[in-house]
């Protein structure tokens, strides 16, 4: 009997403290990541691009026209935008080659953008030396993601300005 009395209270606080490693262990929250890309929706604003289209679920138009923009789990953003005014807008590294500087793929870097998109009809003779750059980040501005939701600006110099 004087076992017991004399080693319980060291006892109890052993089983004690395991069950409270475990609880935490269980119990505690777990940062997820998605196993999979992710679709962009909705719309982005351009005083001179108007509405930009970010996935054609926006305007229903997917049986005619498959477009979007697409995080993968890497961060890496590809696929198109649309725009009424500009046309299609690329986050496509093949389109982002001889961006203004480095680096020019489009990515999430944690929630912030970086990098670069183009409107792709900059490629074209008539669009008069129009270079079509999108910058995501600069000092000062650059969208974010919080709550599964962008807000913040990207900057186009020439013929853009803000979006």
């Amino acid at each position: 009997m004087e076992f017991l009395v004399r080693h319980t209270p060291r006892t109890l606080l052993f089983i004690g403290c395991a069950l409270a490693v475990g609880m935490a262990f269980f119990v505690s929250p777990k940062e997820t990541f998605s196993q999979t890309s992710q679709a962009m929706t909705g719309y982005a604003w351009s005083e001179t691009l108007g509405w930009i289209s970010l996935n054609c679920s926006n305007l229903g138009t997917c049986g005619a026209s498959n477009y979007g923009l697409t995080i993968a789990v890497d961060g890496a953003i590809s696929g198109y935008a649309w725009s009424e005014y500009a046309g299609w807008i690329s986050a496509n590294s093949a389109d982002l080659t001889g961006c203004p500087t480095a680096p020019c793929t489009a990515r999430m870097n944690g929630n912030s953008m970086e990098g670069w998109m183009k409107a792709v009809a900059a490629n074209q003779a008539q669009a008069g030396g129009w270079d079509g750059f999108i910058s995501l980040s600069g000092t000062n501005y650059g969208p974010t993601l919080s709550g599964g939701v962008f807000s913040g600006y990207a900057w186009g110099d020439l013929n853009v300005g803000w979006v």
